[in-house]
């Protein structure tokens, strides 16, 4: 008995959502016509990107891909193309699928993949949303994550797989690849110009430098004004003349200041002109 061949690759699985409910509303001609629709959309997209047809089940097609990359990003690109395809078509006519992707070490054997990865494939297309593309940690730790923006689903027990799975899937509201694209349009001196100021390089700490000379400035004329006292008239001078007695009185209360020789002169008479105003 020879000793079976294995090789370490890429899985996708997808799988039309609904399928199921759309073939019991469907004649057996629009059945075939949507598996039509379905591989002609698809497949030339994985094939495009190195992927190697194992074999169609139903509505699932069974891919194997040599690099975890390409596998992530033809998917991206199905699930692109069905956007624009069911973009003005009715909910009977809309072709929605998931697709999963895994890695590992497979059995081939009569054209056709086996092993454990080829199951936790299966397992997380059955949980897997519909236009959406969910791979394993397997695939997200070997893929390029500069050209896949991706967030983590959460490690998942799946039936049949003794040990948890920790899942990704693509982000959609970050392009794919559209770090690289911002790069090649920046050129090199604009992605220069970014790490400097990510880095705290020439022109980020300039602008941090002024930033941080301008606070104190503000904060000084705004704690200067706060500290500032609001002189109270009623306060500080007393209350309102009620008479020229009891306003001699509150005014002889008033500390003398130190306001140099004019100043004092000046204090002098305005006291003697009060002691002459209250004189009978």
């Amino acid at each position: 008995m020879s000793a079976p061949i294995s090789r370490n690759l890429t899985i996708l699985l997808t799988d039309i959502k609904g399928f199921t409910d759309k073939t019991s509303h469907k004649s057996r001609v629009e059945i075939q016509e949507m598996l039509d629709q379905h591989k002609t959309i698809v497949l030339p997209i994985l094939l495009a990107k190195g992927g190697k047809l194992v074999k169609t089940i139903g509505d699932a097609f069974l891919m194997t891909f040599e690099s975890p990359t390409d596998a992530v990003l033809a998917g991206v690109q199905v699930q692109e193309a069905l956007r624009q395809h069911n973009a003005d078509k009715g909910h009977e006519d809309r072709i929605e699928i998931r697709i999963a992707i895994n890695q590992g070490e497979v059995n081939l054997s009569d054209n056709d993949v086996f092993g454990e990865p080829v199951n936790i494939t299966a397992r997380i297309e059955a949980i897997a949303e519909a236009g959406e593309v969910f791979f394993t940690d397997a695939v997200y730790l070997a893929m390029n994550k500069n050209e896949v923006p991706s967030s983590e689903v959460g490690l998942l027990q799946l039936k049949g797989i003794p040990e948890k799975v920790r899942v990704y899937k693509v982000r959609r509201e970050n392009p794919v690849g559209g770090l690289r694209r911002q790069r090649a349009r920046a050129g090199p001196q604009g992605v220069g110009r970014v790490q400097a100021r990510r880095n705290g390089g020439r022109d980020g700490s300039q602008r941090r430098s002024s930033t941080v000379e301008a606070i104190p400035a503000q904060a000084r004329r705004g704690r200067d004004h706060r500290l500032l006292p609001v002189r109270d008239h009623h306060q500080h001078a007393g209350p309102r003349r009620q008479g020229r007695g009891s306003y001699q009185k509150e005014r002889s209360r008033e500390p003398i200041r130190d306001h140099g020789p004019r100043g004092q002169e000046q204090l002098t008479e305005r006291r003697a002109g009060c002691r002459r105003e209250s004189e009978p």
